[in-house]
């Protein structure tokens, strides 16, 4: 318990606050101002409580504060090129959260019991999904101190903490029929630069960040190749098929018109659009639109005027990202083997790609059950 008691000097009156707490030894301190003395009692209290050095005494050299930690894993994940600036705010976001939470704690005084209490917290404000992000900043934070800051004995206290289930597998992909009516609305599209990145987003499975931002010293005509050299995961190169070529180099010499042959500009946006954290955004309402005008998205409230409100298939909305979930799913329908649709998608883990097999279930259902299957043909049986 804190006591604060005032005492009159000549010029000024101070403040003399106690902190007594059962068990451990007794601390005391003086201020000029009431709020300080309260203030300070409250640190003392808390700081006595959750075993965390006092207000003032310096933390071990063999240990840093929860806050101290996350800004120096960020500053070191933002030094990394390759990620994206979607990716980076996301992680400020994630490190403000636990900041927040456990902050004033360190990184050997956070307890099993901290991080159970934030995962039951944070459940009741958002899904699974959002927890398990948070949960893995978390235990990247003890991963980073004990490799890369060299902090022996050091475990991350939530590591036997169960980690809410992930949401049932959401991803969807265009029905065959849909691409066809797809693409032409994507033709009929206020901007022009639709259509052509739908066009490569299914000839390539490019994710849409990656595509928005592409530059033309990057688009290899010859080799038939994109070179992408800042990625979610690693560098890779991705095939273009003979269409795309041609659609590729019939915008490059309309480009070339305008930029004089600058290797450097944008395929699709302008050196300004590509400077804003999500370029992405540029496209989405006009993609939405196309989605109505094809009959794939059913109009929302403000969309009313745009279509009739009925859909070909029900379900759920397509969005830019459907596109590079179909483009997997489809290599994979038409026989192209994991290990190589993998390396195209860029994903560094093959069970990622293994993802796509199960939205491939009707296509093998329909398989089995092909025509003129010699096992299919009625036998007489004769005994």
């Amino acid at each position: 318990m804190a006591s604060i008691e005032e005492r009159k000097r000549k010029n000024k009156t101070v403040y003399r606050v106690k902190v007594r707490i059962s068990g451990h030894p007794p601390h005391d301190a003086t201020f000029d101002r009431k709020s300080e003395a309260m203030k300070w009692a409250e640190d003392v209290e808390y700081s006595i409580l959750n075993n965390l050095p006092l207000p003032g005494q310096d933390i071990d050299r063999n240990d840093k504060t929860i806050k101290k930690a996350v800004e120096e894993y960020l500053d070191l994940k933002e030094k990394d090129s390759r990620r994206s600036r979607h990716t980076i705010l996301n992680d400020r976001d994630t490190g403000k959260r636990l900041i927040s939470c456990f902050g004033k704690k360190t990184l050997r005084t956070l307890k099993r019991e901290d991080v159970e209490e934030y995962r039951e917290t944070r459940l009741q404000e958002v899904g699974p999904s959002s927890v398990r992000l948070d949960f893995s900043m978390l235990s990247m934070l003890y991963e980073t101190a004990r490799i890369t800051w060299r902090m022996e004995g050091l475990e991350f206290p939530g590591k036997d903490v169960k980690r809410p289930a992930p949401p049932p597998n959401r991803k969807r992909i265009l029905a065959e029929h849909q691409f066809i009516p797809l693409l032409n609305s994507c033709r009929q599209s206020t901007n022009q630069m639709l259509y052509p990145l739908v066009f490569l987003l299914l000839n390539t499975g490019m994710r849409p960040e990656e595509a928005v931002r592409l530059r033309w010293k990057n688009v290899l005509m010859k080799e038939r190749f994109v070179d992408l050299t800042k990625t979610k995961t690693d560098p890779r190169r991705v095939p273009i098929s003979g269409p795309c070529i041609e659609m590729l180099e019939g915008m490059q010499k309309e480009c070339k018109k305008d930029t004089k042959g600058d290797e450097n500009g944008f395929v699709f946006v302008s050196k300004e659009t590509a400077a804003k954290d999500k370029p992405v955004a540029f496209f989405r309402r006009a993609f939405e639109n196309a989605c109505i005008r094809a009959r794939i998205n059913a109009p929302t409230k403000r969309d009313k005027t745009k279509g009739d409100g009925e859909v070909d298939e029900p379900g759920q909305r397509v969005t830019l990202y459907t596109l590079r979930h179909s483009a997997a799913t489809y290599l994979i329908m038409r026989g192209v083997d994991i290990r190589t649709v993998a390396d195209i998608m860029g994903h560094k883990n093959i069970s990622m790609t293994m993802k796509y097999t199960h939205m491939a279930d009707d296509h093998k259902s329909k398989a089995v059950d092909v025509e003129g299957l010699p096992w299919h043909k009625k036998q007489d049986y004769q005994e």
